[in-house]
């Protein structure tokens, strides 16, 4: 137990971004659980945490990596995506593996992509996972863009944008359209903070931006050093047309109506044209234009 406290006080100091986290009152609480829990000689082990803190064990049990695989595996499309994810989760297994729990970090993000291409949804499910396996100290997901961090001067920019930023602590920050920030000088204020933000608190949460390839070359003029502060960088390609089929085949359930092989086949020539043209919006195309 004493070889894994360490970074089990770690992963539990995450949820200090959580407005009701009571500081040394936790430790508190954590002990009286341990000691409800222990041996009569009062000798505890891991298996004595409360279940309340079991999300913070040092040790991410395999059960959990394999059922979030299973999760990854049901979702149709964003094979990129969930290639890194996976990727990700062997470094841990391997970390673990050494006895280096406290080397694990997950890193920052930039999503590449057309509209419609799941980077949202991408997004989301970082979230989701990395709370999951107690990577992160809480649910918190925020998708902001422009307007959410840009005000009418640049003392309401910065006030807007460290609100946005504070409250992302211990989440997923998830930055829409990001290269709009250069636009102006009011946006340009909003990303510096941001990258400011970023290296003051390294490893307290988890930051995406996301956008077009080519636009997103603009970031990384105005910043020569910002590409080097994301860890991964992932281009999401094109829905493949036989996986927008089956979205397209989940959306119609959903209405209740059945497709025809012979529609579904028609409609996989038809995307396969389609998603070729460098503006194809993917699975907005399947919600507004069919």
């Amino acid at each position: 137990f004493k070889r894994v406290l360490p970074t089990f006080i770690k992963k539990l100091s995450n949820r200090k971004y959580n407005p009701n986290f009571s500081n040394m009152g936790e430790i508190k609480n954590l002990v009286s659980g341990l000691e409800a829990n222990a041996t009569p000689n009062k000798i505890i082990s891991q298996s004595h945490i409360p279940q309340k803190w079991q999300p913070y064990n040092t040790y991410i049990d395999t059960k959990s990596i394999e059922e979030v695989k299973k999760e990854l595996d049901a979702i149709i499309g964003l094979d990129e995506v969930k290639d890194k994810i996976i990727s990700i989760l062997d470094n841990i297994e391997f970390e673990i593996s050494r006895g280096n729990d406290e080397e694990i970090q997950i890193g920052h993000f930039v999503f590449y992509g057309n509209p419609g291409i799941g980077k949202t949804m991408s997004a989301q499910m970082l979230a989701n996972i990395f709370y999951k396996l107690g990577l992160l100290g809480n649910k918190n997901y925020k998708k902001v863009e422009k307007n959410d961090l840009v005000g009418v001067n640049s003392a309401e920019t910065l006030k807007k944008t460290e609100k946005i930023l504070k409250e992302s602590l211990g989440g997923v920050l998830f930055v829409d359209e990001t290269y709009t920030l250069t636009d102006d000088s009011l946006g340009e204020e909003a990303l510096n903070k941001i990258l400011t933000f970023m290296e003051e608190n390294r490893d307290s949460f988890i930051l995406i931006f996301a956008g077009y390839e080519e636009e997103m070359e603009r970031i990384y003029n105005v910043n020569k050093g910002l590409r080097s502060r994301f860890r991964h960088h992932i281009y999401i390609q094109n829905y493949k047309a036989k996986d927008m089929v089956k979205i397209f085949e989940q959306l119609a359930k959903e209405k209740k109506m059945e497709l025809s092989d012979e529609f579904k086949k028609g409609l996989e020539e038809h995307l396969e044209k389609k998603r070729l043209k460098p503006d194809f919006s993917n699975i907005r195309y399947l919600r507004d234009e069919l």
